[in-house]
């Protein structure tokens, strides 16, 4: 109810609004957005089956090989990702005591200061990569499937700040909240994510509202270019019902910790 009036002043300004431009502009995610980047890049991709051709539907291989493990740059020195079912950082949809193979809920660090550091495992995984346990990442739907490696709460940690410094913070570019439509490739690298409204932001201040902007980039490249995470007070919980895997199709819940985030100089619209 709180937000019915300022949706529906901006459904009618949207309506005679200009289509998003084309170009390079910076960017801030923000809400369901940010969780769908944050799920279809970095908590895919750290699903260890995909390494190893368990896992080949929908967009199923990954970028994050076994020889990239604790030295390679995957994102800037801002970004860290946390994996953790526990309630370590408060309840999530992924939340769980326990996985499907028993292991109890515990943190996983899968970035640490922009380094790749740890994948999602099942206990045969965990043997693999010659790692002492299982991150307790299997999950089946019900009773009646086998469990999948799954993400369970992908976490981006808390920085600095607040949304309203940041905007303060950005001479040209656009403030994303919902997202529209989105495809990526296999390999969870090359992406385009659209939104039905983006925010403009001119010289620090919020100046009217682009119909349907779509952004496109590279998933290193992109989260390279994270120059900025808002602090723990804007930092929240979101989350998704029906993240599909695997041939028998299962569903899962999924969660994502995060804040408002920046990203600079990232490519609009139509190349």
């Amino acid at each position: 109810p709180q937000e019915a009036r300022r949706l529906g002043e901006e459904l009618k300004e949207l309506r005679k609004s200009p289509e998003a431009p084309t170009g390079t502009f910076d960017l801030i995610l923000k809400g369901s957005i940010l969780a769908l980047q944050i799920h279809e890049t970095f908590g895919h991709a750290s699903e260890s089956d995909r390494v190893y051709g368990y896992e080949d539907n929908f967009g199923g291989r990954t970028f994050l090989n076994p020889g990239l493990l604790q030295g390679y740059p995957v994102a800037s020195p801002i970004v860290n990702f946390v994996s953790d079912a526990s309630f370590n950082l408060g309840p999530g949809t992924g939340s769980f005591a326990y996985d499907d193979e028993g292991v109890a809920a515990r943190e996983v660090e899968v970035v640490q200061k922009g380094i790749f550091t740890g994948y999602l495992t099942s206990r045969e995984t965990a043997f693999f990569l010659n790692q002492p346990q299982s991150s307790a990442n299997m999950v089946a739907e019900d009773w009646s499937h086998y469990p999948l490696i799954r993400m369970t709460n992908t976490n981006l940690l808390p920085g600095k700040g607040t949304l309203k410094e940041m905007i303060a913070d950005t001479e040209e570019g656009f403030l994303l909240d919902s997202e529209l439509s989105w495809s990526i490739d296999e390999m969870r690298l090359d992406f385009q994510i659209g939104a039905e409204a983006g925010y403009h932001i001119q010289k620090g201040k919020i100046k009217g509202l682009a119909r349907f902007p779509f952004y496109h980039g590279n998933s290193l490249d992109f989260w390279r270019a994270c120059d900025r995470i808002a602090g723990r007070k804007e930092w929240e919980f979101w989350g998704f019902a029906d993240c599909g895997k695997g041939g028998p199709y299962q569903e899962a819940f999924t969660g994502h910790g995060l804040a408002p985030t920046r990203f600079r100089n990232i490519a609009f619209g139509r190349e």
